[in-house]
């Protein structure tokens, strides 16, 4: 299989028949290579057993029109089962990454919003995987689906009807939800150990933590991470490069985002900038830094105080000097230049928009799991915009009814009869 005459015949084959899984047998062939061979030829997935002394290497490949689950394998087999499946059941709809018309955001609202929640007797695993880029995505998917199908791991639900969530993957972000009991931790970790001897994928168990509900005893959680082989932690620091948070710690996530914007500006002082250049900085570099946490997060008026001052600070100041006079206010300088102002971003109302944009998707894009999640949370019997206001409500949803008020402002359907366009208000938006 190592020799270029075997390649192109695997490929004429390919172009030929189109097969939707093919086996393979090559002698000292290793994983790296049964990857390459799986990119050129344009499978969706593959399944490799490295060989073993004088045994050579295995390798299936499969197309997206089927769906392979893995029964069990050794040096000299490999069991699967093989469904076909339709058009729509191609992409699950809980794959995110490298999908068209899915979003970072997505993952990240479900993660938020599962580890806040987290009922008595659930757990939340946190893998840390080396090169993961989107192989997690499509080889250990369908491997929790066929434990889910066997009822080796009980998943995790938000709410009562809400969807079952048993993982979300997005490149090397891993995360995997469940019952804290004995039988899901040893499911999980066969499907993870599994994984890794099959497809030669790194996990770092000793970087990966675990964390419980509040109701799992400490001596419990820690026999559970013990079968795990990870870390037991009492929440998950980050999760998408954003803090996740327990209840009423918004201060100390968002803070986070002062820290990283000093040190941009910190290092910036000591050098000598020509004007237009400062403009650039400030508007590439320091705005484009919060413009992720803010399309999730509401920024607390007092950290908008303080970020603002900032680029105020780098904006006049030169050479770090202490004594210095701000000749405008800042807001002054956030008006558009046709308004004698610099453009640049207010950041509370730059962030009431991005916000704004979130909540426009939750009614564009209702079969998006993330927004299934939050309808079945929040609003189960209602729209987005009649949802109701909780003081118990995670902040991740107080954010988004803060930023509905945009839409509510100025949102309308139009009726269309021919070629004329009827548009009907009614309490500030439509509910037809």
């Amino acid at each position: 299989m190592r020799s270029a005459q075997a390649f192109h015949a695997l490929r004429s084959f390919k172009q030929a028949h189109s097969p939707d899984i093919v086996f393979l047998i090559a002698t000292k062939a290793d994983s790296v290579w049964m990857e390459g061979i799986q990119v050129k030829l344009g499978f969706a997935g593959k399944l490799v057993v490295n060989y073993d002394g004088r045994s050579g290497c295995l390798c299936l490949l499969w197309s997206m029109s089927v769906e392979v689950s893995l029964l069990s394998y050794s040096n000299f087999h490999i069991d699967v089962h093989v469904t076909s499946r339709k058009d729509s059941e191609v992409i699950s709809e809980i794959q995110s990454a490298f999908i068209p018309g899915r979003l970072i955001f997505d993952n990240a609202i479900m993660g938020f919003e599962c580890m806040h929640v987290l009922k008595a007797g659930a757990m939340a695993l946190k893998l840390d995987m080396s090169k993961a880029y989107d192989k997690v995505e499509w080889d250990c998917h369908n491997l929790f689906f066929f434990a889910e199908s066997k009822s080796d791991i009980a998943g995790f639900r938000c709410s009562i009807c809400g969807p079952k969530i048993t993982h979300l993957f997005f490149a090397d972000n891993s995360l995997y939800f469940s019952k804290a009991s004995d039988k899901d931790c040893h499911a999980i970790r066969h499907v993870l150990d599994c994984y890794a001897r099959a497809s030669g994928q790194v996990i770092s168990f000793k970087k990966s933590t675990v964390c419980m509900s509040g109701k799992v005893t400490r001596s419990r959680a820690v026999t559970l991470a013990r079968i795990l082989g990870v870390q037991l932690v009492g929440y998950h620091e980050r999760y998408l490069g954003l803090f996740s948070f327990p209840r009423k710690r918004k201060k100390q996530l968002l803070a986070n985002l002062k820290d990283r914007v000093w040190e941009k500006v910190k290092g910036w002082q000591s050098k000598i900038f020509l004007i237009v250049r400062k403009e650039i900085l400030l508007k590439a570099v320091v705005q484009s830094i919060l413009t992720y946490a803010m399309s999730l997060f509401r920024l607390l008026k007092g950290l908008v105080e303080e970020l603002h001052w900032l680029s105020a600070r780098f904006w006049w100041v030169s050479n770090d000097e202490k004594n210095h006079i701000h000749w405008c206010n800042w807001r002054h300088l956030c008006q558009s230049k046709n308004s004698s102002g610099l453009g640049f971003q207010d950041l509370s109302i730059f962030n009431k928009a991005l916000i704004a944009k979130q909540c426009w998707r939750l009614i564009v894009a209702p079969i998006s799991l993330a927004v299934k999640v939050l309808k079945h949370c929040y609003f189960p019997v209602t729209s987005v915009m009649e949802a109701e206001y909780g003081d118990s409500f995670y902040f991740l949803w107080t954010t988004f009814y803060w930023g509905r008020e945009l839409l509510a402002a100025g949102i309308s359907r139009g009726l269309a009869v021919g070629s004329w366009c009827l548009s009907i208000r009614i309490n500030g938006y439509l509910t037809l």
